[in-house]
């Protein structure tokens, strides 16, 4: 007879402590219509802890541009994992799941592609003429840099720009005749 009655008292009980299911609905629609858009309700959490409790040196955030830039995809501060994707299960024991821009190993087009995911290729075609002809060749991290307060690529002047230009065709081109030589001297008998 008891487990009867606690079958009934139970819910009534849950109802009294928690509500009923009715009063909570019309509490949650009298909520959202007070509420005037989306754009008032805040994240509760940062989007970024679970990163940053690993990633130490990041954990102050992004700092620069990016750090208040709004992800023109989403409408939203740009996150950690708008750039590296969102890690698996596995990620803390090691598995390759993000993008690592550092990494020799992940394709250029996938690199290239984030930040193309934001950054659209005519405006960037008109800042310099260079975006458009290293696109397919260089990822833009080996030019830019993206977590710091001040980006040096930002402002830079004309002459350093041609200066950039010399230093890396320079080192190519160095590295060329280097290649040449040693193929030569493997010929030679």
């Amino acid at each position: 007879m008891m487990t009867l009655l606690s079958r009934f008292l139970l819910p009534l009980a849950l109802c009294s402590v928690l509500g009923s299911p009715a009063l909570r609905a019309e509490e949650a629609t009298t909520a959202s219509a007070t509420t005037t858009s989306q754009s008032d309700v805040l994240p509760q959490r940062n989007p970024d802890y679970a990163c940053t409790q690993c990633h130490k040196k990041e954990s102050e955030g992004m700092h620069g541009k990016h750090a208040k830039a709004t992800n023109p995809n989403n409408l939203g501060p740009v996150t950690c994992t708008n750039c590296h994707g969102k890690p698996s299960p596995r990620h803390r024991e090691g598995v390759k799941d993000v993008m690592n821009f550092a990494d020799a190993s992940m394709p250029l087009d996938q690199k290239n592609g984030v930040c193309l995911s934001c950054h659209e290729p005519k405006p960037l075609r008109e800042a310099f003429w260079a975006h458009d002809v290293h696109a397919t060749k260089l990822a833009c991290t080996s030019c830019h840099e993206l977590h710091i307060a001040k980006e040096p690529m930002v402002g830079i002047s004309d002459k350093a720009r041609i200066g950039l230009c010399v230093d890396c065709h320079g080192k190519q081109h160095a590295a060329k005749l280097a290649n040449e030589a040693e193929a030569s001297d493997k010929e030679a008998p």
